[in-house]
């Protein structure tokens, strides 16, 4: 944790997976002189099964846990805690706190029929907060909510990057069954972290589709807690018997991304 000591007003961004650092990555590209706190909470996924009462307790766990190692502004990237309990429990926490909603409201103003599909997980479909969010955004549009838990697997697995071609025709095919099912949609909208990874293979899956994820969104509502530091990423995880944090490892590895993981005990 010495390290830490070295770096300036870094901004922290988490969530239960690998699907985080693509927000790192992002605030890197953009903003290559800001120090970054990449977590990957792993001894916590999927954060989307949790009770809201778990998922408060977990989530603001770890927000206090970056605050700690001194965090100016922390980003939750996960859609499911963004949209049920970040509102209840920002005004708590001793640091800022920015959550990742689905960009559904940027889906409905860039379709020209009128009809967008939402790729996420079922469960989050499911809850009432994130149902009456879609509600309150959609004006006429209508919204799809699609099921794309098995994609999120793959992405979790490191399968995207150990069998590329049988991603590659996964994806093909799942974009094939909802362009069937669907076939005036005209824009995707991402409402996982994970799919983020793998949004060049929806693209060339469905060329004619327009796909937004939440990142960019993101972005502009990081920008007012920027700094100019040295740079640097450090990166933590918790781990489990089931998610170890050499499987997180060594799809960094695989992934040619140069950072080294230091596991941290769970919340």
């Amino acid at each position: 944790m010495e390290n830490l000591k070295k770096l300036v007003k870094p901004i922290a961004v988490f969530d239960a997976g690998i699907g985080s650092y693509a927000w790192a990555r992002a605030i890197r590209e953009k903003f290559p002189k800001q120090d970054i706190i990449y977590f990957a909470d792993r001894a916590n996924f999927p954060y989307a099964w949790k009770t809201k009462d778990e998922l408060k307790a977990c989530i603001k766990g770890a927000i206090e846990r970056l605050a700690d190692m001194g965090a100016c502004l922390v980003v939750v990237t996960s859609n499911a805690p963004s949209i049920t309990v970040v509102s209840e429990i920002k005004e708590e926490c001793s640091v800022p706190v920015v959550g990742s909603i689905p960009p559904i409201a940027s889906g409905v103003a860039t379709s020209k029929t009128g009809e967008i599909i939402n790729l996420g997980v079922k469960i989050l479909s499911s809850l009432p907060e994130f149902r009456f969010f879609v509600e309150s955004i959609s004006d006429d549009a209508k919204v799809h909510l699609v099921n794309a838990e098995d994609l999120v697997t793959t992405v979790e697995s490191g399968q995207f990057i150990t069998e590329h071609e049988k991603t590659v025709e996964q994806v093909k095919k799942f974009m094939d069954d909802v362009r069937q099912k669907y076939p005036n949609a005209d824009v995707c909208t991402l409402s996982s972290t994970h799919l983020t990874w793998i949004v060049d293979i929806f693209q060339k899956a469905a060329p004619d589709m327009q796909f937004i994820n939440p990142v960019d969104r993101t972005l502009k509502k990081i920008e007012p807690y920027t700094s100019e530091g040295s740079g640097t990423t450090l990166s933590y995880a918790t781990s489990s018997e089931e998610y170890p944090l050499i499987g997180l490892q060594l799809m960094f590895d695989k992934l040619g991304i140069p950072i080294k993981l230091v596991e941290v005990p769970a919340i």
